[in-house]
């Protein structure tokens, strides 16, 4: 991701597969956003869109406040569709009312157009109504006597969305949020404004016409001016020979922001504006006004390095490809969007996972068994989640309920995911993979006597529901991830969570042990 000046002072490019940008949020934070969203708000932004035409595969996501454990439901989220090109905007309430606007840009049905358009989102409760504008012009608008609400703790995300599989191609800015709906004329004005804005803003450009920019501008300028004293020969701790060098900077920080050249230190020193730095140090042979500028539009541009870069880039790509693992293994293949299949059988495709079962089932000529009754189901669900069989009590309750099988069936399954002998059960697994024991094995076999506070930690993060990549960072790095707690219960237990690696270092804990 880079910078890439638009509307306002810098917009956000998003330039690769993985580009987005999280908002970090406090409770506080989150509770305000829940509010605002529960009422009357605006969205408000302006894009640049560089998306392929529509391939039914991906969607181009823009904005993104998602409930991750029911997504789509619980969720609210703005994306150009992978059916045909629209900006789509939805809210899905934590019930079955939904909001969804659809705004059909002009290059819908084909690449984006590489221009700066203005999309504005109202939704005015006391009016029951829902808007959408894209260049100051109505699109859609949806009338409901109950709008949906929802509530959840997810992260605000600008690009590609919390599964990463919406990437964003083109630029973002001006990004605003309102708590209060906005009407016709602020499309409108707001709309002109940035327009005017437009006029006096280099219009944007490709990477390719990035480059060139800065093989023709940009490089001599810093060979002729910089290098001598900062590169990699040199003893500056500031080295001005790769991007990378910018981006790390010396005793002051960055050299460069992308998207922010006027802030970035590099211009504030060749311009004699920085308090402590004057670039070049000898007085009489300061850039030129029109050097200077040459540097900062670059910066403003996003900072793209020169052909030598995306050719090491390039290098440095195959020499991973050539040393990656010759395997086809699942860990070593890229993700995939996988659209479910359509098959017959409607009691059977209930979910997209139900889909490729049945088609599974068609292609081996299989018939799917008689449905469980409610006594095979708590029994299998039971010993599944909690290794334990279900008591008499559990049994009764389960086949008296009066609701139908679904909802009776749901209650189940939370309470056993709620159980603190759900985390007993799963943790249990986890151990064996991490080859846990109480003693050290092997000829004493002496006990480990903190060898319990790992094993409850273990227990304990699948009783909380802690992320997976949480999980296998805090027992991987949590000595050092201590240093960053927010409190000391918290660095203990981080600290704790590496009894993984303390325990696999004992003689008898490794595989490797057993094959001597």
């Amino acid at each position: 991701m880079s910078g890439s000046r638009g509307i306002g002072p810098a917009a956000a490019s998003l330039l690769s597969d993985a580009a987005r940008i999280e908002f970090p949020l406090s409770d506080t934070d989150q509770q305000t956003l829940t509010t605002l969203f529960n009422g009357s708000f605006t969205i408000e932004l302006w894009l640049l869109d560089e998306a392929a035409a529509a391939d039914g595969r991906t969607n181009h996501s823009l904005l993104y406040k998602a409930d991750t454990s029911a997504f789509p439901g619980n969720s609210l989220w703005l994306y150009r569709a992978r059916q045909n090109g629209r900006y789509c905007f939805r809210l899905h309430g934590r019930d079955s009312r939904t909001i969804e606007l659809s705004v059909v840009p002009s290059t819908a049905s084909s690449a984006g157009n590489r221009k700066w358009h203005h999309l504005m989102i109202a939704v005015d409760r006391s009016r029951s109504l829902a808007s959408a504008w894209l260049d100051g012009e109505l699109s859609d608008h949806q009338n409901a006597d109950e709008l949906a609400s929802f509530e959840n703790s997810g992260t605000l995300i600008l690009g590609n969305n919390h599964h990463h599989t919406s990437p964003w191609a083109g630029s973002i800015d001006e990004v605003a949020v309102y708590s209060t709906a906005l009407q016709q004329e602020h499309a409108t004005a707001h709309f002109r404004a940035g327009q005017f804005a437009l006029q006096t803003q280099p219009p944007p450009m490709q990477v390719s016409d990035q480059e060139q920019y800065f093989e023709l501008n940009v490089r001599p300028l810093l060979i002729e001016h910089c290098l001598e004293c900062h590169s990699a020969e040199s003893d500056s701790p500031l080295q001005l020979d790769s991007r990378q060098g910018m981006l790390s900077g010396g005793d002051f920080g960055p050299s460069i922001i992308p998207g922010r050249g006027a802030d970035s230190l590099l211009v504030q020193a060749v311009r004699h504006t920085h308090k402590s730095l004057r670039m070049p140090p000898d007085g009489n042979v300061r850039l030129t006004e029109q050097q200077i500028r040459d540097l900062e539009q670059w910066i403003d541009r996003g900072a793209v390095w020169g052909r030598d870069s995306a050719s090491t880039v390039r290098r440095e790509q195959q020499a991973a490809a050539d040393s990656a693992p010759v395997t086809d293994h699942w860990a070593f293949s890229g993700s995939l969007h996988v659209v479910p299949p359509e098959v017959s059988g409607e009691r059977w495709t209930q979910t997209n996972v139900d889909r490729f079962l049945q088609r599974d089932r068609l292609d081996a000529g299989v018939s799917p068994g008689a449905r469980a009754d409610r006594y095979t189901l708590i029994r299998r669900a039971t010993f599944d989640l909690t290794g334990l069989p279900p008591t008499a009590a559990e049994v009764s309750a389960f086949l008296d309920d009066a609701r139908d099988d679904g909802a009776a069936f749901a209650d189940v399954v939370d309470r056993l995911l709620a159980s603190e002998a759900y985390g007993v059960r799963q943790g249990r697994l986890w151990l064996d993979v991490a080859r846990y024991a109480d003693t050290q094995g092997d000829v004493g076999d002496f006990p480990i006597p903190a060898a319990w506070l790992y094993r409850n930690w273990v227990i304990d993060a699948f009783n909380s529901d802690l992320p997976f990549d949480e999980f296998l960072q805090a027992q991987i790095a949590g000595d050092l991830l201590a240093a960053e707690a927010s409190d000391a219960e918290s660095a203990r237990n981080l600290v704790i969570a590496t009894g993984f690696v303390a325990l696999a270092k004992r003689f008898g804990n490794r595989i490797s042990d057993e094959c001597k």
